[in-house]
């Protein structure tokens, strides 16, 4: 009787979502032409938001009707929304070129009516696209691009999910410590703006990492609380994602009928919405269970959806992984035949993007299959004539020499990859560095011109006239001198001897001694006074930290400076207000000053990141991360 109860609530509970979906697209549809204004074009915006992941065809449909209305009445806001919700659905088909088509064209509309927030989604939207198909480069410069768009606009859930996507590409490069750097901003973020969808899939995001990290408790505790929530929210596209990576975790685990069944609801959920890209992994995972309790039949039949899947989705990446797994899938049933066919044509297609790790299981897979391949060889030789004995040894080291000759190529290729992108990243660094001492010059040319060059002019006129005052000319040569003295110091300041906290504390206190109009107050944690950090990077951070300061005072007017630093999860936070006049953010971002300029710089040469907000009248807030 109980269990009957449950069937029959779930039942209800399933029928009632169903018809909330149906519901919602109903009430699109039903909406007529009259209705379509702006803001009947504004409301179905948000309701296709709504639907767009779990319907997503039915959404395009509907897109294609109302794009036309929006550009009738010249509502371009509407226009360049609908055309993203289309990527999207695109992006759920896994038809990763119409995605890109509609995103573009979202962006282009935007772009040129100004309008800063849907185009700001634009290369959000299109990062992930290029994140899904391994394009690392496009992905994250379309990542920050879009980060940069909505910290402009304060727009806190938008700059959440560009951080957890950022987070996303440096996962995929084993960067696991920049990813969850990312990942805990991102759901810091959410959680503030009590948004529980994104909340679930941060979750769901650091539980990956914990797997990839072999920490399973973990790993299961964050992507058990996703699923939670994403059931909660009748998230089926979120949760059909969840699922699948928390059969990952059983799988581990030894858990195998749990992960069954775990894999068996996920891939029937992201059947039914059609996305490809999430059930090629799905699929993966089955095939990969599967192997693990020696059923070789159901991995091989599952690791063959993979392949065909990743030809639907066209992604060389997923085609040259699946490929990979079949020959290995073949050498552990000692079909070498068949394990060098697929590896074959696995190098065909993705040599260059084919992880290190299955790489070499695969070479170990290959010359197993050479050498079983040459001993028959040998042995028919053998029993054909004896006077072919040096024929076969010369054939073996042939074979053997060109095998050597092969691994040493493909390993030179990927070592001369290497420092290629080790040569890109060095030119990249140097150009900051010499961007920022040219900057550094500058401002001492300056100070010397300004002050030193001053002082010493008006000591030369007093000297030429007539009845000079030489106390005077004296004394300004004594101001002169001090003023050498202190761009000296700013060079390097005698104090980083004992430290970043000892340098900035003693700077502080010489400001606040000499002045009477402001007042510098600094805050640190305990863990900041732990913190032991080289030479460069106390001094750039020492920089920093003079640069925001010299820039309250002499352009906010401020009269209190408060900075506070902390050290939490190998991430120093340096944040500085002050209660001056604060500016426009936006005018900044299109041209920052020489000394944003030299900030931001030296905040980038120590990958850290840099968060500005201001409001006029009220004050500036500059608030740093910077990996430690």
């Amino acid at each position: 009787m109980k269990f009957y109860n449950l069937l029959i609530l779930f039942i209800v509970f399933i029928s009632l979502k169903n018809y909330s979906q149906t519901n919602k697209i109903d009430s699109l549809n039903s909406l007529s032409k009259q209705e379509l204004d702006s803001n009947g074009i504004k409301k179905a915006c948000r309701i296709a938001m709504e639907v767009c992941e779990n319907e997503p065809q039915q959404c395009i449909n509907y897109a294609n009707k109302i794009i036309t209305n929006s550009n009738e009445i010249n509502y371009f806001i509407g226009e360049a929304k609908l055309y993203n919700i289309k990527g999207i659905c695109f992006d759920v088909l896994s038809q990763y070129d119409s995605a890109i088509a509609n995103y573009n064209i979202a962006f282009s509309i935007s772009d040129k009516n100004n309008l800063q927030k849907t185009k700001a989604s634009a290369l959000n939207n299109l990062g992930l696209i290029y994140w899904n198909i391994g394009n690392y480069d496009l992905a994250i410069k379309n990542y920050f691009l879009a980060l940069k768009q909505f910290e402009s606009l304060k727009l806190e859930p938008n700059i959440a999910s560009a951080t957890n996507n950022i987070g996303l590409v440096y996962a995929d490069m084993n960067n696991f410590k920049e990813a969850l750097n990312f990942y805990f901003k991102a759901i810091a973020l959410h959680r503030k703006s009590n948004n529980e969808h994104g909340v679930a899939s941060v979750l769901t995001n650091i539980g990956i990492i914990y797997y990839n990290k072999n920490e399973f408790e973990k790993a299961a505790s964050y992507l058990d609380s996703s699923i939670i929530i994403k059931r909660r929210l009748q998230d089926d596209y979120g949760l059909g994602i969840s699922l699948n990576h928390r059969a990952e975790v059983s799988v581990e685990q030894k858990e195998y009928k749990y992960a069954e069944e775990l894999l068996i609801e996920s891939t029937n959920i992201l059947a039914k919405i059609g996305n490809k890209n999430m059930l090629f992994s799905a699929y993966n995972n089955l095939a990969r269970l599967f192997k693990k309790q020696g059923k070789f039949k159901e991995a091989t039949s599952y690791t063959f959806k993979t392949v065909e899947i990743s030809k639907e989705i066209g992604s060389l990446r997923k085609q040259g992984i699946a490929l990979g797994n079949l020959s290995l899938m073949y050498r552990d049933q000692k079909d070498y035949e068949n394990a060098y066919r697929y590896l074959n044509e696995c190098k065909a297609i993705s040599d260059s993007i084919l992880n290190i790790e299955n790489f070499e299981n695969i070479n170990e897979m290959k010359e197993k299959y050479e050498t079983e391949k040459k001993e028959k060889e040998n042995t028919i030789l053998i029993l054909e004539n004896n006077k072919q004995k040096t024929k076969n040894l010369w054939i073996v080291f042939i074979s053997l020499a060109v095998t050597v000759l092969i691994t040493i190529s493909v390993w030179f290729l990927m070592y001369k990859r290497k420092q290629q992108l080790i040569k890109q990243q060095n030119i990249k660094l140097t150009e900051t560095i010499i961007e920022t001492e040219h900057q550094e010059r500058e401002r001492i040319a300056k100070d010397l011109h300004d002050s030193v060059g001053q002082k010493l002019s008006v000591v030369k006129m007093q000297m030429s006239i007539k009845n000079n005052d030489t106390q005077t000319a004296s004394n300004l040569l004594d101001e002169a001198i001090q003023d050498v003295r202190a761009v000296s110091h700013n060079l390097m300041p005698a104090d980083l001897s004992k430290g970043l906290i000892t340098a900035v504390e003693n700077m502080c206190e010489q400001i606040n001694f000499s002045s009477t109009t402001f007042k510098i107050h600094i805050n640190k944690t305990n863990s900041i006074n732990n913190l032991i950090l080289d030479k460069q990077h106390t001094l750039l951070i020492y920089r920093i930290t003079q640069e925001l300061i010299n820039n309250a005072i002499k352009h906010a007017q401020a009269k209190n400076i408060h900075i506070n630093m902390d050290c939490e999860k190998n991430l120093l936070n340096l944040n500085l207000k002050d209660d001056g006049v604060g500016f426009d953010t936006n005018i900044l971002t299109q041209k920052d000053g020489l000394g944003i300029k030299s900030i931001k710089n030296r905040v980038e040469q120590l990958m850290g990141t840099i968060n500005i907000k201001s409001q006029i009248g009220i004050g500036t807030e500059f608030n740093i991360f910077i990996p430690v």
